[in-house]
C-alpha cells in the first residue's frame, strides 16, 4: 500500500533503540542519546521540554509544531502544540498512575479497565483522524504523530472489532506483558491488520486536504517484542526487538535530491537526511546503529547492531528468551 502510494520502504530496517522513549527522543534531539548516569528514559524526555532541538530548529526554519498523541509515556509538552487523544468515558488512572501500579504490589487493584479500554480505542481512533486533517492557516508545519499500535494493549481485531483484555488496563510489554506469548503473537497480528488499512486512509485524506507539498516519514519505534527481556540483553532476542517499519515520501521536486532509501538503514539517519532535503541544509551524516539497554538502566547501552541485522528465525527466538511461553 505505502509503495503504491509513491514511499520508499527499508526493506530491512531495525530501530535505533528498543524503548518507546529513547527511540523518539532520538529523533526529537536529532542526535543519538549520550550514556548517562539517569536511568530513567521517560524522565529523560520531561527534561526535553522546552528545550526540544527539532523544535528550536524547525522554528529557526519558519514551521510551527504540533504533536497528536494517543497515550504511552510521551504525554508532555514537547512541541508547540500538543494534542492528546479525546476518551468519551471518565477513568479511576493516568497511564502514568497505571503504569506505577503495574510494578507494585497492588497490581491486581481493580482499576475500571472496561473505561480505560474504551478510551484507549477512542484515542487511537481520533489520533488517526486528526493525522488526516492538516492544521490550519497559510505557515508550513511539522507534525509529530504518535500512535501506540499494534503495541499492546490489544483492543481491536483485524476488522476493527472492539476488544477488552481480561486484565487490568496496562500497556505493558516485552517481559511487563501479563498474557501469555501465544497470545501475544495473534493479538500483535490482528492490530498490524487493522491498523494498516487506518494509516493509509490517513495518509490519503492528508495529501487530499493538504494545501502544499508534504513530506511524510512513517516508522515503527521498535518491533514487536514477544521474545525481549527487560532486564537482560542476553535473554532478548534482537531481530524481533528491532525489526520495525520505516518509509519516507518526499513530494516529486524533492524526490533527486533525497535519492534511493537503503533497504538496511535505522529512523534517525533517514530523519536527518529527509531534513536535509526538506530544508536545504548540511547536517552531518550519522551512522547506523541499534541500542538495547534495560527498563532499569536505561542510558546504559549495548551496542546490538549486527545482532539486530540477523535474518528472524523463530527458533532462535525460543532459544533466547528465558521463557517461550510467555
Amino acid at each position: 500500500g505505502l509503495k503504491s502510494r509513491g514511499f520508499q520502504v527499508a526493506a530491512k530496517s531495525q530501530a535505533n533503540y528498543v524503548q518507546t522513549a529513547l527511540a523518539l527522543g532520538s529523533l526529537l534531539r536529532m542526535d543519538y542519546w549520550p550514556a548517562r548516569t539517569s536511568q530513567d528514559a521517560v524522565g529523560a524526555l520531561l527534561e526535553m521540554t522546552g528545550k526540544c532541538t527539532l523544535q528550536e530548529y524547525m522554528t529557526a526554519h519558519k514551521y510551527r509544531s504540533i504533536a497528536y498523541l494517543s497515550s504511552g509515556p510521551l504525554q508532555i509538552g514537547l512541541l508547540q502544540e500538543t494534542r492528546f487523544g479525546e476518551g468519551d468515558a471518565p477513568t479511576r488512572f493516568s497511564t502514568l498512575e497505571n503504569l506505577l501500579l503495574d510494578t507494585s504490589p497492588l497490581i491486581n487493584l481493580p482499576r475500571g479497565e472496561n473505561l480505560d479500554y474504551a478510551n484507549h480505542r477512542q484515542r487511537l481512533r481520533s489520533v488517526l483522524r486528526w493525522l488526516g486533517e492538516p492544521p490550519s492557516g497559510l505557515d508550513p508545519y511539522l507534525v509529530f504523530c504518535h500512535i501506540l499500535v499494534p503495541h499492546p494493549p490489544f483492543v481491536f481485531g483485524p476488522n476493527g472489532e472492539e476488544r477488552t483484555p481480561p486484565i487490568p488496563y496496562s500497556i505493558g510489554d516485552a517481559t511487563g506483558y501479563r498474557g501469555n506469548g501465544e497470545e501475544y503473537g495473534q493479538a500483535y497480528s490482528d492490530q498490524v491488520r487493522w491498523v494498516g488499512p487506518q494509516i493509509l486512509k490517513a495518509i490519503d485524506t492528508l495529501r487530499a486536504n493538504s494545501t502544499r507539498p508534504t513530506a511524510i516519514f512513517l516508522m515503527g519505534d521498535h518491533g514487536s517484542r514477544r521474545y525481549t527481556d527487560w532486564n537482560s540483553a542476553e535473554h532478548t532476542y534482537m531481530p524481533e526487538a528491532f525489526g520495525n517499519l520505516l518509509a519516507v515520501s518526499v513530494p516529486d521536486e524533492l524526490k533527486t535530491r533525497f535519492g534511493t532509501l537503503p533497504d538496511q538503514t535505522t529512523p534517525l539517519p533517514t530523519f536527518r537526511r529527509l531534513l536535509n532535503t526538506v530544508l536545504d541544509e548540511k547536517l552531518p551524516e550519522l551512522p547506523n546503529h541499534s541500542y538495547f539497554s534495560t527498563l532499569k538502566k536505561g542510558f546504559t547501552f549495548v551496542d546490538v547492531t549486527e545482532a539486530a541485522q540477523t535474518p528472524v528465525a523463530i527458533e532462535d527466538a525460543k532459544r533466547v528468551h528465558p521463557n517461550p511461553g510467555r
